[in-house]
């Protein structure tokens, strides 16, 4: 048992010990405090559209926030399009 002790590095005194369950709990409390967002376009899709529209426009020198501001509001009404329909289909039945 020592020389198994022994392979494990110390943990530092001025190192915290946390408390993996409680951090975790913590976090969902947080998530779940935050209002849902259904129809916001995560950042990673706006980059995607809007670098395929950059592209698209020839890759004109500048910030690109034109393109960023014109892809966000394209997905944003695309997903308010997608869950507005999907309020309006009828129920399947069972």
């Amino acid at each position: 048992m020592n020389a198994v002790k022994s392979l494990v590095p110390a943990r530092p005194a001025d190192t915290p010990v946390v408390d993996a369950m409680a951090t975790v709990e913590s976090l969902a409390e947080a998530f779940a405090e935050q209002p849902a967002r259904p129809c916001q376009p995560t950042q990673d899709e706006i980059r995607v559209l809007a670098y395929h529209k950059w592209v698209a426009a020839g890759c004109p020198p500048g910030d690109g926030v034109c393109f960023w501001l014109e892809a966000e509001k394209e997905l944003l009404h695309n997903n308010q399009m997608r869950i507005s329909a999907a309020e309006h289909e009828p129920c399947a039945s069972m």
